[in-house]
Order: C-alpha cells, then structure tokens, then sequence
C-alpha cells in the first residue's frame, strides 16, 4: 500500500511539473504577442511621425525643389520600409495567433495586414492555412489563389530582371 501511494505521489508530482511547464510555454507565447503588440505600435507611431516630416516638408517652400524631391524620395523610402516591417510583424503575430488556434484573431489580423500591402503572397497564404482551419473552405481556396496568383507574378518579374542583367 505504502508503494502504491509513494508511486501515486510521483506520478501526482509528474503530472504538475508537466502542467507548470505548459503554463510557462502559454505565459511565453501570450507574452511574445503582447511584445509584437507593443512593436508594432512603436514601429507605427514611427511611420505617423515620418509621414508628418513628409507632409511638413513637401509644404515646405524655401527649399529647392531639386534637394526638396531628394528628400522626398528618402522620406518615401523610410516610410515604404517602415510599411514593410508592420506587415511583417503582423504577419508574424498571426502565425503565433494561428499557432495557438486563435484563429478569429489570427484573421483579423492578416486581414489588416493585408489592408496595408495586399500584394504580400505570404498573407494570403497565412490567411489561407487560417481560413482552412476555421472549416471556411471556399475562402481559403480564393486566399490560395490569390497567393499563387503574386507569387507567379513575381516570378515573372524575378525573370525578366535577371535576363535584364545578364543582357547588360
């Protein structure tokens, strides 16, 4: 009796370090999307303040045009990789949110991404696996088209410029 108590005990002890050890892997990942919130929100604080400098100094008449559109074009650019950098991290939290079968979530957020650059394949395909797994079949096949359909594209495009360089 003694042994099957001891052996009831460990297997009690066992079963709590086991749960304490799944409880610390959803504390990790519901603080990693609550860190990917918080980047996110200083990444697009950072887009709003650059596209304010834009504004400023396209109002902006006692510069040049010539140096003004040079500086335009270097704020265009920030704000292009900045707009990138949000997709990502989005993407990237949905991933988490689908990982974790939030998948309303998960949508919600793809889709706003995809508000954003809706040419990024890879959002379409996420948004396809999420779609796929809330049992929504017919929009997850349009979102798997819609990615074949960039990611053909983008071949293309992938090709005509490398046979550019190689004709130069």
């Amino acid at each position: 009796y003694k042994n099957a108590v001891l052996t009831s005990l460990e297997r009690f002890d066992q079963a709590r370090e086991g749960l304490a050890e799944a409880l610390a892997y959803v504390d990790r990942r519901v603080e990693a999307v609550e860190q990917l919130d918080l980047l996110i929100e200083k990444v697009q604080a950072s887009e709003q303040v650059k596209a304010e400098q834009k504004q400023g100094l396209a109002a902006d008449k006692t510069l040049d045009a010539g140096p003004r559109n040079a500086r335009l074009l270097e704020f265009e650019k920030h704000l292009r990789d900045l707009r990138v950098w949000i997709v990502r991290l989005l993407d990237l939290k949905a991933v988490l949110l689908g990982q974790d079968k939030q998948y309303a979530r998960a949508r919600e957020v793809l889709r706003s991404a995809l508000l954003r650059e809706p040419d990024y394949s890879l959002l379409h395909y996420n948004l396809a696996l999420v779609e796929a797994a809330m049992g929504e079949r017919g929009a997850a096949l349009e979102s798997l088209q819609k990615f074949l359909a960039l990611r053909e594209t983008a071949g293309r495009k992938l090709e005509a410029e490398r046979d550019r360089l190689a004709a130069e």
